[in-house]
């Protein structure tokens, strides 16, 4: 009882954050502080564009937030530029997967970021199939487009351009990235969308996911729902064996000086 009043008597630490958009209540995202990373979420009524509201903050565990690490990109500007497309080799998954299955890639960044199939927040219900609707709405076109002489990839083009622009513009929002000012104010995500969608599918597919995590290998995958797999290192039980090895012989050893003795 003790410990709980104590715990009880500590004050909550807070933040003041002036919203990066139009932000529903309950969503959350990452501000960075410094050298410190912090997940806030949205008061309730929501929040408008410029405004300052204070919330409690919640430091990122680095010890016991290992998986989530996988999905958490930098905050305040983007990993790497939009056509760093090789940068991890020219047969790596995410490459191809963003070249020749566009769509289906978008998918697992959608299912990353909690999205659901129309590029909005979804609960977790909706999220668990957002890979698999992404991937039955691009075989429908896919077939549609071979019956109706291409009327079904017009459907395709229009749906895949929604939702890599609530997407781009949902991760920009999550990480406060702001527009690079290249094209008109408040266009940028439809310019990438409509005029390079596979890159800009695959600069997403890198910004949430870390390929060179050290502590957990992370993995691209082609076969998965978010196109990620987290394998954990196993300690090296190896080296531990030999050690209690050399720890045997030593004190054999010792206890063979002092029988002789």
């Amino acid at each position: 009882k003790m410990a709980e009043m104590a715990e009880m008597a500590i004050p909550v630490q807070t933040v003041d954050v002036v919203a990066p958009a139009n932000l529903p209540e309950g969503y959350e995202f990452a501000i960075q502080d410094g050298e410190f990373k912090f997940t806030v979420q949205v008061p309730p009524g929501g929040v408008k564009e410029g405004q300052i509201f204070k919330v409690p903050t919640r430091k990122v565990d680095e010890a016991h937030d290992q998986d989530s690490k996988a999905y958490r990109g930098p905050v305040g500007a983007w990993k790497d530029g939009l056509f760093a497309c090789c940068k991890h080799g020219p047969f790596h998954p995410h490459l191809w997967m963003g070249l020749c299955c566009t769509l289906c890639f978008l998918g697992q960044i959608m299912t990353r970021m909690q999205l659901n199939w129309m590029g909005r927040t979804g609960s977790v219900r909706t999220v668990e199939t957002t890979c698999r609707t992404v991937l039955i709405i691009s075989m429908v076109g896919m077939i549609l487009s071979a019956i109706t002489t291409g009327l079904g990839g017009i459907f395709g083009w229009l749906y895949a351009m929604i939702v890599t622009i609530r997407t781009r513009y949902a991760m920009r929002t999550k990480y406060a990235i702001p527009e690079r000012g290249i094209c008109p104010a408040g266009t940028e995500d439809c310019c990438c969308a409509c005029w390079c969608q596979s890159c800009t599918v695959m600069q997403m597919g890198r910004h949430t996911a870390n390929y060179n995590y050290n502590n957990n290998e992370t993995y691209a995958c082609c076969c998965t729902n978010t196109g990620i797999v987290i394998v954990r290192k196993k300690q090296n039980n190896s080296n531990i064996d030999d050690n209690n090895n050399d720890n045997d012989e030593d004190s054999d050893e010792e206890m063979g000086h002092l029988l002789e003795a």
